[in-house]
């Protein structure tokens, strides 16, 4: 494993609600990373089964293991935000607790983001369901703007990385489609998104992914850019009719390459 004591380190932030049957295989994919100096602070969102003992336990391996526990449900946007808020890292990373990386995701990343001098990144990802791994990856553009991303969001939250410096003043909020929000916020403030090469992380789709209602999603997609984006009508439904397009094609394809 490389020495990385000039290299920077990197919060992870891993939110876990009832979540003991898959994010001891989350953590895992986090502590065989060959990239050394993180923290992985795992919020555990006033979970009632087993899951804050399997962090514990992990916590008593591993001193970069950090628990912080919500005695009342924040929910996503908020037990993210909590783990911002206690961490120190230079670059920010998240990940799910029923989701995985690559062993070379962080070192891969950062050493792009350092070489390439840029503040944000995301990056392709595979899905699976019940361990089963798939020959599809979900390709991601090269590069996204603030008005790209107002068509369609093809960031998978898993492959993100950032620079702290950059969300001093942003923060995820409790709205629809949260984490969509929070990339919305950075990138109105003139910056650019880039795909860092190869496909690092497994992203894990559950019946409810499958079935998830489409017309629901356009609507928290319709309050999100109307009430909290502010924007113009006309200009809600020209890049509703994007988001309508895109999310279609990939459910197609997520659900062909499961059961094909």
């Amino acid at each position: 494993m490389p020495h990385v004591d000039d290299k920077p380190k990197i919060s992870i932030i891993m939110p876990a609600y009832n979540a003991q049957y898959t994010i001891a295989e989350s953590i895992e994919s986090v502590l065989r990373q060959t990239y050394l100096d993180f923290e992985l602070i795992i919020i555990n969102d006033n979970s009632t089964d087993d899951t804050t003992r399997i962090i514990q336990a992990y916590q008593i391996q591993d001193s970069r293991v950090i628990l912080i526990n919500n005695f009342f449900d924040k929910g996503a946007a908020g037990a993210r935000q909590s783990g911002i808020c206690h961490s120190q890292g230079e670059f920010i990373a998240f990940l799910d607790s029923d989701d995985l990386w690559h062993e070379s995701k962080l070192e891969n990343t950062i050493n792009y983001m350092i070489k390439k001098n840029v503040s944000m990144t995301y990056g392709d990802y595979a899905v699976f369901r019940h361990n089963r791994f798939v020959n599809t990856t979900y390709e991601v553009p090269e590069k996204l703007s603030y008005k790209d991303l107002l068509k369609y969001c093809p960031i998978g939250c898993l492959t993100v990385v950032i620079r702290r410096n950059i969300i001093e003043n942003i923060r995820f909020r409790n709205v629809p489609k949260e984490d969509y929000d929070f990339w919305l916020q950075i990138l109105k403030n003139e910056h650019i998104a880039y795909k860092v090469p190869g496909c690092m992380a497994f992203y894990r789709v559950g019946r409810d992914t499958l079935s998830s209602n489409k017309i629901k999603e356009l609507k928290k997609q319709f309050m999100l850019l109307r009430y909290i984006h502010k924007m113009p009508l006309i200009k809600v439904f020209f890049n509703l009719s994007f988001y309508a397009a895109r999310g279609i094609a990939k459910n197609i394809r997520i659900k062909m390459s499961l059961t094909g």
